[in-house]
């Protein structure tokens, strides 16, 4: 596993905040000695672009100051008493750490927990699928009479087998977001938020700049934010999980004996007969057929629907950050003086 501790720091102490303050530190610096030599040369167009660059290198520092500031209030928000999130629920997660409350670390405890939820569902429909195409595969012959006793239970195969592939697709899809947000974590604030600050002092580059400093702020903060808010009661999702686990549960109970069975044996075949007689397998097989399909409606809004809603709040944040930040002045100092 990662070691993610060193990602969601974002302190006057810590390597990425120490470089954006280099960087605008060097920012004033150049553009001071902008304004310096134009004075020493008489350059109103050097003096125009040298004014310009230091109102960019004023709002880097005052852009600077807010995400510190930001980054410190939305901590709050999700470890702090009477909070977004309450952090005593996730003291055992592996992603969240003591004064390291970032949204990122609620959010990959979050998909954890419901991606462990997903396995265990997954595992116990796909064990069932298989019990029940044994079964539905079973053919008695007694030299004038041949039967098919559970040919039927291949249809309910069928359907295990189906809900068994979805629900790999929605493992994937939390671990898709995972992935996603372990790079956002690594990557968000210790090389985009630098690097976005490094072009934003050129003005050749300075809507890249604000386009990557957007992109930053918006993936870093703000989707996971979202993703903290929309799955924060998750009552719903435990309900389904427990019901379709106890109903599974019960089935294999009753299929435990199948595997094990010596189907070379005529007695084990007459066993088996017998043990289903009477137990009202149609039943006990349509049982989880509710549970495990509200289960699947359930935890596919936290794979799908949550993650593609944040996705795109995200994307709109860092659209209109990116126009903001990769602007220009336009102080027209050269026609003014």
């Amino acid at each position: 596993m990662a070691d993610l501790t060193y990602a969601f720091d974002f302190s006057p102490s810590s390597q990425a905040f120490s470089l954006a303050i280099n960087l605008v530190v060097i920012s004033f610096v150049l553009s001071a000695f902008a304004l310096g030599i134009s004075r020493a040369i008489r350059s109103k167009k050097l003096w125009s672009w040298g004014s310009e660059e230091l109102a960019q290198a004023l709002v880097n520092a005052a852009l600077l100051g807010a995400i510190v500031g930001s980054a410190s209030l939305v901590g709050s928000l999700v470890g702090s008493a009477n909070s977004l999130v309450d952090a005593n629920n996730f003291s055992a997660c592996p992603y969240f750490f003591q004064n390291q409350n970032s949204p990122i670390a609620y959010s990959l405890c979050s998909i954890e927990d419901s991606q462990s939820k997903a396995w265990s569902v997954l595992s116990a429909v796909e064990s069932q699928a298989f019990s029940l195409g044994v079964l539905s595969s079973i053919n008695l012959d007694f030299n004038v009479v041949s039967a098919a006793p559970f040919t039927s239970l291949s249809y309910s195969a069928s359907n295990y087998s189906s809900w068994a592939s979805e629900l790999s697709f929605v493992f994937s899809s939390f671990e898709f977001n995972k992935q996603f947000l372990f790079f956002i974590a690594q990557s968000g604030f210790s090389l985009f938020l630098p690097v976005g600050l490094l072009l934003r002092m050129f003005f050749a580059t300075r809507k890249l700049g604000g386009a990557l400093i957007g992109g930053a702020i918006a993936f870093f903060v703000i989707y996971p934010l979202m993703y903290c808010a929309f799955v924060t009661d998750s009552s719903a999702l435990e309900g389904a999980y427990d019901v379709a686990y106890t109903d599974l549960d019960e089935l294999s109970q009753t299929l435990a004996f199948v595997p094990s069975i010596d189907w070379g044996k005529t007695p084990d075949m007459a066993g088996l007969i017998n043990s289903l007689d009477g137990v009202k397998l149609s039943e006990k097989v349509a049982l989880p057929y509710k549970s495990v399909s509200v289960f699947v409606g359930a935890i596919s809004v936290y794979a799908f629907l949550y993650p593609l809603i944040s996705l795109v709040i995200s994307l709109i944040c860092a659209r209109e950050l990116a126009l903001l930040l990769g602007s220009e002045f336009r102080l027209e100092l050269f026609e003014k003086i």
